[in-house]
């Protein structure tokens, strides 16, 4: 065994393949010198680690995994024709669960393996593509992105994270719709995805999933078609990602049509210039569990005086149990904290919680104590537990 041990992935690979006894004993270190860890629930899958697969198979020790979650950086074809004969081999009623991560390119063909993931017993997928390349994946003409065929198979998705341009890609759009249009989808997150306003409008309005109660979406997504898809649906969870340097000019405009209710709505989460664009057009719930608020740079230019702005949101609440407050690159201006001398309007929150960059945590500039200094020169900033309420006054 300790020869085994200073054998390398190679060597190792060739020893398992000569007997069942030589099998039993290189392939456990052969497994985890390519990343491939498993035990009786879960199988954790490297790019590398996909070509092994087959010789997992037939190991004494394999069993059929619930949770697979794989990592598929610079993934080529090879790699994805292995996951995909891996997968094939599930026995059909096998309900499984997968989160794949991409962070950059993928070589190979994805739509053959998600096609295969999307038609079988699979309940959930997460796709998550952090360092998304969008000029690698032409997305499609609005033609081609509507007119697409529902199937006769139906998804047995529950959950689906598409938070990548790959899913609307041309070689991969109609097999993304197709999923969507037949599911019983209860989560759903669509992030990253490189649609420009009009093909989100065409998407949003062409959408129907009744079971469907978490919502994450990106911010390019128009407020209005937005509006007009949550009515149809009772969404407890609704998320809006990602950064906007310049934010349409509609958004910030005033609307005197009558606000639409979402009774259900029990988390809200967003950039604050998006939030403070839709809750002009929609009345939530007055007391909600968490209200979760980003300030980018486009929250600077549109509120220059953060406190004052953070106070127009949360007066539509009467009761807030969790307020988060999630602060980006050059929204950290100290400046943006003062306190105007008239401003007396409190914030009825349990509980308050503030996020800023991880390089700023040791930064002895920190905006926030630099207000609150400035502030208890005039006015006392403070920002308390009381009764369940936090005040600023």
């Amino acid at each position: 065994m300790n020869i085994l041990e200073k054998l390398s992935a190679l060597d190792l690979r060739s020893i398992a393949q000569v007997s069942c006894l030589s099998r039993d004993l290189a392939a456990p270190l052969y497994f985890r010198s390519v990343g491939l860890q498993f035990d009786d629930k879960s199988l954790l899958i490297s790019t590398q680690a996909c070509l092994a697969l087959p010789l997992y198979r037939r190991t004494t020790f394999f069993q059929t995994p619930k949770y697979l979650r794989c990592n598929l950086l610079d993934a080529d074809d090879r790699h994805l024709k292995a996951l995909l004969g891996f997968l094939e081999s599930f026995e059909g009623t096998q309900v499984f669960f997968v989160s794949i991560v991409k962070d950059g390119e993928m070589l190979g063909d994805f739509a053959p393996l998600f096609q295969s993931i999307r038609d079988s017993s699979c309940r959930s997928l997460r796709f998550s593509d952090r360092e998304a390349f969008y000029h690698a994946y032409p997305p499609p003409v609005l033609p081609e992105f509507v007119a697409i065929p529902t199937p006769p198979n139906r998804c047995n998705f529950q959950t689906f994270h598409a938070n990548s341009p790959i899913f609307f890609s041309r070689s991969m759009v109609s097999l993304t719709l197709s999923s969507l249009r037949n599911s019983s989808l209860t989560d759903l997150s669509l992030t990253r995805t490189s649609l420009s306003a009009i093909q989100w409008t065409a998407l949003m309005r062409n959408l129907h999933l009744p079971q469907l109660i978490f919502l994450s979406v990106d911010i390019e997504c128009p407020t209005a078609a937005l509006v007009e898809f949550l009515p149809r649906h009772d969404i407890h969870q609704l998320w809006l990602y990602g950064q906007c340097v310049d934010a349409p000019h509609h958004l910030m405009q005033k609307t005197d049509t009558p606000r639409i209710p979402l009774h259900s709505l029990r988390v809200l989460a967003g950039p604050l210039w998006y939030l403070a664009s839709l809750l002009q057009k929609v009345r939530v719930p007055l007391r909600i569990q968490t209200l979760e608020l980003y300030l980018d740079e486009e929250s600077l230019a549109s509120a220059p005086n953060y406190l004052s702005a953070i106070l127009d949101i949360t007066q539509q609440f009467i009761a807030i149990d969790c307020l988060g407050l999630s602060f980006y690159h050059q929204s950290l201006i100290s400046g943006s904290f003062d306190l105007p001398l008239d401003e007396y309007r409190t914030i009825p929150v349990r509980k308050v919680t503030i996020y800023l960059p991880h390089w700023y945590r040791y930064s002895d500039q920190h905006p926030l104590a630099s207000a609150t200094h400035k502030t208890t020169l005039g006015v006392k900033l403070m920002i308390y537990a009381h009764r369940s309420a936090a005040v600023l006054g």
